[in-house]
Formats: C-alpha cells, sequence, structure tokens
C-alpha cells in the first residue's frame, strides 16, 4: 500500500510544474484579471484545479474530474501534511457517534489545516464493499454559487483514490449525497459521459460509510481536540506562515509528515475505567454514587428555550460536538 507521501509524489510527477501553477492562481485572486476571491478557509476551490487541469478547453474525461479532485486536496495538503492517528478506543467511540438532523456546517470551518489525513486503523471501514485505510478531507467553495462542500478523497486498501463530495448546507447527510449525485449527473452530461445514479439503498450505504468520517472531523474541529506530537511537543496544527521571497509571499511544501496523536489520554483513561469497570458501576462504600467513568458523550441534538421569561420564547435547537467527560486534562 502507498502512504499519502508516495501519492502526492506520484500525482507530482503525472503533473509537473502544478503546484506553481496553482499557487500563480492562488496569488491572483481577486486580482484585476485573476479568479474570483475565495474564503481563507479553502486553500484552492476546483475552481483553480479545473484551469490547471483543463485549461481554457472543457472537461473531456472522467478522469480529468478525478485529477481536479486530487488536486484540490493534494495543493492544501502538501503545505503541512498533516496525519491524524486516533487512539483506537477513542476512534471506536467516536465512529460510534450517530450524527443525526442537519450536518453541523459551520463547525467543519474549524479543521485544524487546510486538508488533513485521517489514518483509519485496522480493520478499516467500508465504502461499498472496499476497505478504506485512509481519507483526505477538505473543505470546497464553489465558484458559481457560492455553496460549500465537504471533499473527501478516500484511500483505499489496493491505493485508489476515489472523490467523495458533500454538500454542505441545512439538510441531512443523506440529502447531501443525493445533492451531490445529482451535480454530478448534470456534470457527466456535458461530456456526454453516463454515471450510475445510486438509488435509495445505495444512498443508504454511502451514508453509513460516510457518517463515521464525518464524527472523526467534527472532532477534530471540537473545541479543545485532543492532539499531539511526539516530535514536537506542546505544539498544535496550524496553518503555514507565508515567507517573503522577492517581494511576494510564497508557502512552501512542508518537508515530511506530521503525525498528530488523537485522544492518546483519553484513550488510556478509557482503558484503565474499563479495566475497572465494576468498581466505577458500583456504589462507593459511604452509599453515595459512584464517580463517572471516563467516556466520550455522543454527538447530539440540544433542545433549549432562548427570550425572557415573561415575554416571547422561542424554541431553539444547537448540534452539541463529541466531548470527552471524566478526564482532567494535565
Amino acid at each position: 500500500m502507498m502512504t499519502p507521501q508516495q501519492h502526492l509524489e506520484r500525482f507530482s510527477g503525472r503533473h509537473p510544474g502544478i503546484w506553481e501553477k496553482i499557487t500563480i492562481l492562488r496569488n491572483a485572486r481577486g486580482l484585476v484579471g485573476g479568479p474570483p476571491d475565495w474564503p481563507t478557509w479553502c486553500y484552492a476551490p476546483m475552481a483553480a484545479a479545473y484551469v490547471v487541469i483543463v485549461g481554457r478547453s472543457r472537461v473531456q474525461s472522467v478522469e480529468q474530474v478525478r485529477d481536479m479532485a486530487i488536486l484540490s486536496a493534494m495543493a492544501g495538503w502538501r503545505l503541512t501534511k498533516g496525519v491524524y492517528r486516533f487512539d483506537y478506543d477513542i476512534y471506536n467511540a467516536l465512529i460510534d457517534t450517530d450524527l443525526r438532523g442537519p450536518i453541523p456546517c459551520e463547525i467543519l470551518r474549524r479543521l485544524p489545516e487546510w486538508c488533513v489525513y485521517l489514518e483509519i486503523p485496522h480493520p478499516g471501514l467500508q465504502f461499498l464493499s472496499t476497505r478504506l485505510i485512509g481519507v483526505w478531507a477538505h473543505l470546497e467553495w464553489d465558484a458559481n454559487d457560492q455553496h460549500e462542500e465537504l471533499r473527501l478523497l478516500l484511500h483505499t486498501v489496493d491505493d485508489q483514490l476515489i472523490p467523495t463530495p458533500i454538500h454542505l448546507g441545512n439538510w441531512t447527510l443523506a440529502e447531501a449525497i443525493e445533492r451531490a449525485n445529482s451535480m454530478a449527473v448534470s456534470h457527466a452530461s456535458q461530456i456526454g459521459v453516463a454515471v450510475h445514479v445510486p438509488n435509495k439503498n445505495e444512498v443508504r450505504s454511502l451514508v453509513s460509510a460516510l457518517d463515521p468520517i464525518l464524527s472523526l472531523l467534527v472532532y477534530l474541529c471540537a473545541e479543545e481536540p485532543e492532539l499531539q506530537s511526539r516530535e514536537f511537543p506542546g505544539m498544535l496544527p496550524r496553518l503555514p506562515t507565508p515567507k517573503r521571497v522577492k517581494g511576494v509571499d510564497r508557502l512552501f511544501e512542508a518537508p515530511k509528515i506530521r503525525v498528530w496523536e488523537v485522544g492518546a489520554q483519553t484513550g488510556e483513561a478509557l482503558r484503565t475505567a474499563r479495566q475497572t469497570d465494576n468498581a466505577a458501576k458500583g456504589a462507593s462504600p459511604h452509599g453515595g454514587r459512584a464517580p463517572i467513568a471516563p467516556h466520550v458523550r455522543r454527538a447530539h441534538w440540544h433542545g433549549y428555550w432562548i427570550g425572557p421569561k415573561s415575554g416571547e420564547r422561542r424554541f431553539a435547537v444547537r448540534w452539541m460536538s463529541p466531548m470527552v467527560v471524566g478526564v482532567s486534562r494535565r
């Protein structure tokens, strides 16, 4: 199996000079004659990738569409090369989280880097009968109508890279997938290519496959995700700082992979709690309640009333992200 770095090198070899081209487009955004500006949480939208891969002509093949998706992900990832390695117990707790209701779109803007790579531990997740070993994830801003997307580049055990867009909005993951499929069909018809339209059962399968990935990403976007680097103790992920070169601000490729361990302390606490489960569930010798065993509180929707008690009030719903409970942060 190829590593994320090897996939980056292979793509670079297939497209010499591609990073310089995407840099030129990014530096020209918002300028006269350049592409329209885009939000800071998106490094390079698909529109920029289109210009680099296709140029002024029209898309001619599905392979070009795939390369656009890979470019859009790799362009941001190569600057930080963050690989997020989840503690196994934290990983299992998070993928078991049930994310019903609309996708929490705004929280995804807190991704720690422009593009992250999530390692999927063995035995992995299944995507349409194929095992996943990793996922690149980044945010997309559509230049045509300014809608937002979560873009996934799924890394399979047989080294396929599968672009998977999720259209963000006030709707469920299932509807997000259906919207993305509808747009894919529309784009494919423009270049005369037939694409498979998933039926309802297949959409449900896609939701089951992508829901755990969404839970992992949402945890990275929480207020205090537990992240640490053995190589750089005390540091947290951050966007790169431009360097001034010949009067121009430039961003440079990260020299190597940086592994971020996710939930190591909490995972250890969960294992310790499991070993003493009987004591944690029992009453204390003085008849009081036993302390709360460390665990991950599932993501959920929390309803509450807002407004003055004596005036008009309304019922609001807020999405609560996964939270670690019962673990003291040292």
